[in-house]
């Protein structure tokens, strides 16, 4: 199984490249599976979704920045839908990836987008966000994380 997994984050790559790896050992993925992570933005998304036809199973994550209804969300979505082949999953994430460490660290999603708060709580500075893949509580954020629990679930399909 060849999944293209599309996130908007600068760090993300490295990130996701990280996490695929620990869900990997954790067995919550297939070992044989083979993952592909590229950054995105919704001028080219078009392109990529085009471009990544060789895989069976495209993931593409969406910062709605606290409103999965804004312009930038709602392109995305748009997008997907005229592509969609039945093998494009969309994630939606509350604010962006950084949400996953503060669930995973017990914290609760508030107004602040979720960089922010965990700056102010334990000093995060973007850049780090790789260091974190393989930091996070998998078992908390399945229960407490609708955009996680949705990510596994697609993994799985």
């Amino acid at each position: 199984m060849k999944v293209t997994i599309l996130i908007e984050d600068t760090y993300g790559k490295p990130f996701m490249d990280g996490l695929i790896k620990d869900l990997k050992s954790k067995e919550f993925v297939d070992r044989s599976w083979a993952f592909k992570v590229n950054q995105y933005n919704v001028y080219k998304l078009d392109k990529m979704l085009r471009a990544a036809t060789d895989s069976d199973k495209i993931i593409l994550f969406v910062d709605c920045d606290g409103d999965c209804n804004n312009n930038n969300a709602r392109s995305i979505h748009e997008i997907c839908e005229k592509q969609n082949d039945g093998k494009i999953g969309i994630i939606d994430l509350r604010y962006e990836i950084e949400d996953w460490l503060c669930i995973s660290e017990g914290m609760k999603l508030g107004k602040q987008k979720s960089s922010s708060a965990i700056m102010a709580k334990r000093g995060y500075k973007k850049f780090r966000l790789p260091e974190y893949s393989t930091k996070l509580n998998v078992e908390l954020l399945m229960k407490n994380c609708k955009s996680f629990k949705d990510f596994i679930i697609l993994l799985k399909e």
